[in-house]
């Protein structure tokens, strides 16, 4: 089988392909990686076209837009990914979505997807710290770890909050930006600098 013709498929998982900061790192690694090698598909929340859709498509990525799980609960939510885990060949889904991660990964799991990253981009928790909100928090936690086999996060704190103390294998992927887009050009930065 020709690896040129049969790239690697990763599905990532997020809210939405709008200009987030999350949303962007992704994309300047979807930008820059070998397509022959490796193809990025992705599942939304959202029914609307969002900013990078079009070029998302453009790159040979594919968007599956689902209900979220907070519209449908986990047992609709579950069936909706594991359908489009079955329906293609992935080798890794990496989630995005934070603390409801573990549903995802868990999808992956049941479809005997081998690389299943959850990834950390925050380190706080929005629902208070009630004694219900902390079981739910454990619970959700515990869902990421026993799923996962991949762990990743934005800094050593957010790794810490969604992924425990506990000795693990956490990779810190810090949120690159790409310099190119900020480059000075000598002949703006000149006239500009007059105006001030």
């Amino acid at each position: 089988m020709n690896v040129l013709n049969h790239p690697k498929k990763v599905l990532h998982v997020v809210s939405a392909m709008n200009r987030g900061g999350v949303e962007t790192l992704i994309m300047n690694i979807y930008r820059n990686v070998d397509k022959n090698k490796i193809q990025f598909d992705f599942i939304t929340h959202r029914e609307e076209v969002c900013h990078y859709d079009k070029e998302i498509e453009s790159l040979g990525g594919t968007i599956f837009r689902i209900p979220s799980l907070g519209k449908v609960g986990p047992i609709r939510y579950l069936r909706e990914i594991t359908n489009i885990l079955k329906e293609n060949d992935y080798v890794a889904l990496h989630a995005h979505t934070d603390y409801q991660c573990g549903f995802p990964v868990l999808a992956a799991n049941l479809t005997g997807i081998k690389k299943r990253i959850s990834h950390s981009h925050s380190n706080n928790w929005g629902f208070g710290n009630s004694y219900k909100a902390k079981i739910k928090l454990s619970m959700l936690r515990a869902l990421i770890r026993y799923n996962s086999n991949e762990f990743c996060a934005c800094s050593v704190e957010s790794g810490q909050f969604l992924f425990g103390n506990q000795k693990r294998n956490i990779r810190i992927f810090k949120n690159g930006i790409d310099i190119k887009n900020f480059q000075i050009i000598p002949d703006c930065y000149q006239s500009v600098r007059a105006l001030s």
